[in-house]
């Protein structure tokens, strides 16, 4: 492994991250390299596609690093964990960058901790104080009815970056920058777990909820599973995903895979649909940021509608067949 001339800030792709996701951590990870005018690195620790591939080749990054053999989809995070902490203390980065989703969640802390390090979690903006240029890290705190700004002192900082706050941008290829391999010597069986059954990956809306670009969700409201089943026909209809409140997934409902919110999913649609759905602030959290908002509730109280751009007071039993059948006559 090379050894650190000048400072690393290391963005990690997982299994978990598509092209959209990976970009937004390489984009961040080159706000906090100017910063501290450090190398930008990123590891990519399981199969990717070629697009992402092809991303991460034209994304302005100093340093590629693959680790071989990859580990597989749904790689258990004691595995991943293990992984990633044996890169890291081969590189020495000053700052490792990891997608706030289901698994940088998970390991993000454990990783900090084994290296000895701190640790933000969901961050939405990389700064540099004025005095004595450190970085600082945004995060929303109370539901997201707040922000706070941390910095760190520590040599190492492990940050988990808030989908949808960082936006990807051309940049310069700095010189022909080639792959470098790492040899993963991490059993997938390491922690003694043995899996013997699961679900899989998620299919159909379900697996694009955060690049979806129209979400239909559903809450409380909807009152059991069979009412999913209209809202899978008109995100259908509109190409879009299906979402759901905590309250919908506790419930049963559906997986918690779909989940939007404070501990969901964080999305930014051009449209976002709620039906049945109060809008507690933990929900509105996830969806904030979303350009355009239709309600539907039987509560005209309901707080969903203060973020709306249309609200609908009614039975969404009676609302969605006739919308469903007015978009089918338009197709």
């Amino acid at each position: 492994m090379e050894v650190r001339n000048s400072p690393l800030v290391l963005a990690i792709v997982t299994w978990n991250d598509g092209v959209n996701r990976a970009m937004e951590l390489i984009a961040a990870a080159h706000i906090a390299a100017e910063a501290l005018r450090a190398r930008v690195g990123v590891l990519v620790t399981a199969e990717v596609s070629e697009n992402l591939t092809a991303g991460i080749e034209t994304s302005g990054a100093d340093l590629l690093y693959r680790i071989s053999p990859s580990l597989k989809n749904f790689a258990r995070s004691g595995v991943t964990l293990s992984v990633i902490e044996h890169v890291c203390k081969g590189l020495d980065p000053a700052l490792v960058l990891l997608a706030a989703d289901m698994v940088g969640i998970e390991i993000g802390s454990r990783l900090a901790y084994r290296l000895h390090g701190a640790y933000v979690s969901n961050c939405m903006a990389i700064e540099q104080t004025q005095d004595d240029r450190r970085l600082c890290f945004t995060r929303p705190v109370y539901g997201g009815r707040a922000v706070e700004v941390v910095t760190s002192e520590s040599l190492l900082t492990v940050v988990t970056v808030k989908p949808k706050c960082f936006v990807p941008s051309p940049r310069a290829a700095r010189g022909a920058c080639a792959w470098t391999t790492i040899a993963n010597e991490m059993a997938e069986t390491e922690s003694g777990i043995e899996v013997v059954g699961g679900s899989g990956p998620p299919s159909g809306a379900e697996a694009k909820l955060e690049d979806a670009s129209v979400i239909v969700a559903g809450g409380r409201g909807i009152g059991n599973e069979a009412g999913f089943l209209q809202l899978r026909e008109l995100a259908g209809l509109l190409n879009g995903a299906v979402g759901a409140s905590r309250a919908a997934v506790d419930a049963g409902w559906v997986p918690k895979t779909v989940q939007v919110g404070q501990t969901g999913k964080t999305v930014a649609p051009e449209l976002y649909i709620a039906v049945g759905i109060s809008g507690a602030v933990q929900h509105l959290t996830g969806m904030v940021g979303a350009k355009h908002v239709i309600a539907i509730n039987t509560d005209e109280e309901a707080p969903i509608f203060g973020v709306a751009n249309l609200g609908v007071v009614g039975d969404y039993r009676e609302i969605l067949p006739a919308l469903i059948d007015a978009l089918k006559n338009t197709v």
